[in-house]
């Protein structure tokens, strides 16, 4: 790449409070803890032989625990009994992490003395030993001098992100649709958020170069110009949709025409999956090795979307990984990737607010991760996850094919930019049917819409409210539908998520007085769909609850 070496100043986009904050003078001092023969007295630090843990010990799962073509049962399954006779009797390991490691351990071993003890910001070493190695072989940043932090999560990762960069008052960019807890964390300095329209693979650069070019303060409160972009781009929040290289090279061509700073927010990198197929069209086994080694590991790498580092030759990127999907998020162990600065900044908030990421969490991931499994056993772990998780996904789409009182047909001639939109509409029988037969028979009248994803944990079902009985045009915010649709499915035992949540137009949200209304009011209402959760044979009772 041409410009791969130009250096750009990038410290205009900090904030009143990143030029503001002050290192933590006792935090400077850890630096030289594992100096051989320092007395140390200067800290407040509790003795280790104190500790009241001696050892830690875990029984875990292996890495191959989960086959590649997902034919394994679902736990509740009648066949259950039946995987149990081909498991491996040695699918599980033991993990121990004593108190004090032996001599012959290395320089930074992983041991309850250091982990339960007061520690840099940045991270125990062997952690961040770890996930820079990991983020270099699997993200494959564009600049070698990246720096990673350990955070307690994605979300702690984007707090700290949008302190360091956001004026109280500024607008930031952000899918239209997006998690509300991104939007929460900045909000009380008055930090809003600013759509870009999507389709179905993520944020529409024509749509976003046209909002940048044509931005004018008077058209928008005297607002400047955003200039942090906050981004799900893989299993996107609530869509599930996935953004491919030539999408994201081309949003980052934008972002450096417009200086913008990028936000990644990849909390389900991992978890992207095959096309949905039908169940007559699916292959009881797959043809991918099951082979644990460097080569298999790249070529799964090479089936995914590549990380906006892969392109960040201004170094302007903060990319924000967690462990909550791929391990467990109590956990509550992420990492930041960012340039030199922002990273050195960050390390300085985090002392004055959140400290230390859990040592006892790193040292837990770290010992299973990079000790007993490593790196190419880890990859093969998340690509078994990811077959787990395909299935469950599957599952949730052969509910709605099978459930009998409504129909689902492909849309004809409609693509949501190369994703097939599937319509639901109501059998001639059924309670469904009754809701709508006085004014608009099961004839083609949509019930509702989705797209299948490819990434994530969610399903986004786009309800057309204008085909019921009781809607009424009214150019109005809020729905009344809406809501009786979500407390029907609630009482029903089906819990889903009301669109409205995920909205980054506040007139979107519907007030108390609003949802207690006697007329529906907008055409359209969505649902996001957790399929994470619920498995084929737990979903599979439950489906007539959509009648």
């Amino acid at each position: 790449m041409a410009n791969s070496h130009v250096e750009v100043d990038l410290s205009h986009h900090l904030s009143d409070t990143a030029r503001n904050i002050r290192p933590n003078p006792l935090k400077a001092m850890y630096k030289y803890m594992g100096v051989p023969g320092l007395i140390a007295i200067a800290g407040g630090m509790p003795h280790p032989s104190l500790f009241p843990y001696e050892e830690l010990s875990a029984v875990t799962l292996k890495p191959d625990t989960y086959p590649l073509d997902g034919s394994q049962p679902d736990n509740n399954s009648s066949l259950t009994w039946l995987w149990s006779l081909f498991k491996s009797s040695k699918s599980k390991t033991q993990l121990h992490i004593p108190k004090y490691a032996d001599s012959g351990s290395g320089a930074d071993p992983i041991q309850l003395s250091t982990a339960l003890q007061y520690s840099g910001v940045v991270g125990l070493p062997p952690f961040i030993e770890f996930v820079r190695n990991f983020t270099l072989k699997t993200f494959k940043p564009a600049y070698p001098d990246f720096q990673v932090l350990a955070n307690s999560g994605n979300t702690d990762g984007w707090t700290k992100a949008a302190a360091i960069l956001c004026q109280p008052g500024e607008l930031i960019l952000t899918e239209e649709w997006t998690y509300p807890g991104a939007l929460l964390s900045p909000w009380p300095a008055g930090v809003r958020p600013f759509p870009v329209p999507i389709d179905g693979i993520g944020m529409v650069p024509e749509k976003l170069e046209a909002l940048l070019r044509d931005w004018k303060e008077h058209e928008h409160e005297g607002k400047r110009r955003p200039h942090v972009m906050y981004t799900i781009p893989v299993g996107q929040n609530p869509t599930g949709a996935v953004m491919n290289g030539q999408r994201k090279k081309d949003i980052y061509d934008i972002c450096v025409k417009y200086d913008i700073i990028i936000v990644e927010d990849d909390p389900y990198y991992f978890l992207q999956f095959p096309d949905y197929r039908r169940k007559s069209e699916r292959s009881l086994r797959s043809l991918v090795p099951d082979v644990i080694s460097a080569e298999t590991s790249r070529q799964y790498l090479d089936t995914l979307a590549p990380s906006y580092l892969n392109f960040d030759y201004q170094k302007r990127v903060i990319r924000l990984d967690t462990f909550s999907k791929t391990i467990g998020p109590g956990c509550r162990l992420g990492w930041t990737t960012c340039n030199a600065q922002f990273a050195a900044i960050m390390v300085d908030y985090s002392a004055s607010t959140t400290n230390q990421t859990s040592g006892i969490s790193q040292a837990l991931i770290t010992q299973l991760v990079s000790k007993q499994w490593g790196y190419d056993s880890f990859i093969r772990w998340l690509r078994g996850l990811a077959t787990q998780y395909t299935a469950r996904r599957d599952g949730m789409v052969d509910c709605f094919f099978e459930c009998s009182s409504i129909g689902v047909i492909q849309r004809n001639n409609s693509l949501y930019n190369g994703a097939p939109v599937y319509d639901a509409f109501a059998r001639p029988t059924g309670s469904v049917y009754h809701s709508y037969d006085e004014k608009f028979p099961p004839n083609g009248k949509t019930l509702f819409s989705f797209t299948i994803p490819n990434s994530g944990m969610f399903i986004w079902v786009t309800v057309h409210l204008k085909h019921h009985r009781d809607w009424v045009p009214v150019p109005a915010p809020g729905s009344a539908l809406e809501f009786l649709l979500w407390s029907e499915l609630a009482k029903g035992g089906v819990m889903v998520a009301p669109g409205y949540m995920f909205s980054t137009d506040e007139s979107d949200v519907p007030t108390s007085t609003e949802l207690a209304s006697a007329h529906a009011r907008s055409e359209y209402a969505h649902m996001r769909l957790s399929f994470s959760s619920a498995s084929g044979s737990v979903l599979s009772p439950r489906r007539q609850r959509w009648r």
